[in-house]
């Protein structure tokens, strides 16, 4: 009896180291990319997602200023305005 109790607790410790390392080596087969990189290098990014949602948002334009539009007329007099005071 005391053999049978022994043999199935061996087993059974076999079975879990087996299925373990089985299921180790998939996930390490499986492994997705964008988790990966998400997890790895936006670590700070997700914590100020929270942060950032309740401001409102600053849009930055292709030439990297903070002005959406601007009118012609005042566009010419700023200008005008910067280089008569050379």
């Amino acid at each position: 009896m005391k053999l049978l109790v022994i043999s199935i607790f061996v087993f059974l410790v076999i079975m879990y180291v087996y299925t373990y390392k089985r299921y180790k080596k998939n996930k390490k087969n499986n492994i997705n990319t964008v988790d990966e990189f998400r997890r790895k290098y936006l670590k700070k990014n997700v914590s100020n997602e929270n942060q950032d949602a309740n401001k409102a948002g600053n849009y930055i334009t292709k030439y990297n200023s903070s002005i959406d539009y601007i009118e012609k007329d005042a566009f010419l007099k700023e200008t005008s305005d910067s280089q008569s005071g050379r």
